[in-house]
C-alpha cells in the first residue's frame, strides 16, 4: 500500500510502503493442505476469522455444548450464531485457534493463548478440526512425509527455498516438537521470502530511477 508522497521545496518526494500480511500465514496453509474451505473463503475475500467463529458457535450451540461464562454471557453461546463477527471476544478467540491448531500446539499452551480453561482449550481444538481435518489430513500428513523423506521443506515458488531439520534421524520417530516447528516454519519462512523478495524489486525499481531531482533520495535511503 502506497501512501501520498511527502513533498517540499528542499527534500525530494519520499514514498512510503506498507505491508498488509492480510492473515498470510493462515493463507499459505489452507492452499498447500489443501484446506478447501478456508482456501475458498480466502479466494472471495471474507473475514475468515468472523466465518471461523460463526461455524464453531454452530456447531457449540445445535450440540448445546457447555461452555464457560465470559462477563456474564456463555461463549460463543449469547446470541444466534451467524451474528458474531469483528469486535466479538469469540472472533479474536477464533483467530488465534486457527493458528494455534494449524500448527499443532498442545492443548495446555492452547489455553493458555486463547485465554480459557483447559477444558474449553480442548474442546475448541476438537472442534476446529471436525470442521477442517484436512488441516491434519493434508497440511500436517505433507509436513511429515517431507521430512521423513528429504529431512527438508521447500517453500512454493516464487521464493523457491528450503529448510533443512537437522536433527531428524533414521532411528527415532520424529519428536513433537520437531513437527510443530515444521508445522510453523513452511507459512512463516514463505511469507519472509515473499516479503524480503517485494522489498528487493522495490528497491531495484528505486534504484534505476535516474531522476536527477530523486538521486539524493534513493540514495539516501535505497543507495
Amino acid at each position: 500500500m502506497l501512501c501520498d508522497p511527502i513533498v517540499s521545496d528542499s527534500v525530494a518526494p519520499r514514498v512510503w510502503l506498507f505491508a498488509d500480511y492480510n492473515q498470510a500465514e493462515s493463507r499459505i496453509v489452507a492452499r498447500r493442505g489443501p484446506v478447501p474451505k478456508l482456501d475458498a473463503w480466502y479466494r472471495e475475500g471474507v473475514d475468515v476469522h468472523t466465518y471461523v467463529a460463526r461455524v464453531i458457535a454452530k456447531t457449540v450451540q445445535e450440540n448445546k455444548i457447555a461452555m464457560p461464562t465470559n462477563n456474564g454471557r456463555q461463549m460463543f453461546k449469547w446470541k444466534p450464531w451467524d451474528e458474531f463477527g469483528k469486535g466479538d471476544d469469540e472472533r479474536d478467540i477464533s483467530k488465534r485457534t486457527v493458528h494455534g491448531n494449524n500448527y499443532d500446539m498442545g492443548i495446555d499452551k492452547l489455553a493458555l493463548v486463547l485465554g480459557v480453561p483447559f477444558e474449553t482449550a480442548k474442546i475448541l481444538h476438537a472442534i476446529y478440526h471436525a470442521l477442517f481435518p484436512e488441516i491434519r489430513g493434508n497440511y500436517h500428513t505433507w509436513i511429515r512425509t517431507c521430512l521423513l523423506r528429504t529431512k527438508t521443506i521447500w517453500t512454493p515458488e516464487p521464493v523457491k527455498f528450503r529448510k533443512v531439520f537437522h536433527g531428524i534421524n533414521n532411528y527415532s520417530e520424529l519428536s513433537a516438537d520437531i513437527l510443530r516447528s515444521a508445522y510453523s516454519a513452511y507459512p512463516q519462512c514463505t511469507v519472509g521470502y515473499l516479503l524480503v523478495r517485494c522489498i528487493n524489486l522495490c528497491a531495484t525499481v528505486f534504484a534505476r530511477d535516474d531522476r536527477e531531482q530523486l538521486k539524493d533520495q534513493w540514495c539516501a535511503y535505497y543507495g
